[in-house]
């Protein structure tokens, strides 16, 4: 930050930080059992405050985030078991078919492509589909969420600026 030269260690910086944050708290609080009485917020006090509400809005989202993350690697492991499961019934039904012909298989000296099956691939490609509309979906909602709450922040600010130019 320009103009700031000192040099402050982490770990001080944040047991600073939970101090003020705790004192503003009990501040809140005591403020509040004081009824009927309009108060002037400082600058100090209305950054604590929306710093408070950040952490906690951050905190009350972390159990959906973190469940998001779950879902996503689940998908991710599902589809891996879908490809397997396609790979083995391939294998299978060449297998059977060997069998049922009981033809001895030849080495060919060059490999040649297999179709791939259109049929397998199309659901799987649904599905791929699906969890990305999910996901977009989800972004959607999470995008409008954000903005929900910052017009609310706007609001709040709006209002406490109003109350103190009121006085």
């Amino acid at each position: 930050m320009p103009g700031f030269s000192m040099v402050k260690k982490p770990g001080a910086l944040n047991t600073r930080f939970e101090y003020l944050l705790a004192k503003h708290e009990t501040g809140e609080s005591a403020s509040l059992r004081k009824s009927g009485t309009t108060e002037e917020y400082s600058e100090h006090d209305q950054l604590l405050t929306d710093i408070k509400l950040r952490m906690d809005d951050f905190a009350k989202n972390e159990a959906a985030r973190k469940d998001a993350a779950k879902r996503k690697l689940e998908g991710v492991e599902n589809s891996g078991l879908v490809m397997r499961q396609l790979a083995m019934a391939e294998l299978e039904t060449s297998a059977k078919k060997i069998e049922d012909a009981e033809i001895t298989p030849i080495k060919q000296s060059k490999k040649s492509k297999k179709p791939a099956p259109t049929l397998d691939i199309a659901s799987l490609m649904g599905i791929i589909r699906e969890g990305i509309e999910n996901k977009e979906r989800r972004e959607a909602q999470r995008l409008q969420y954000d903005r929900e709450q910052a017009n609310r922040h706007d609001e709040q600010l709006a209002a406490q600026q109003r109350n103190s130019a009121g006085k």
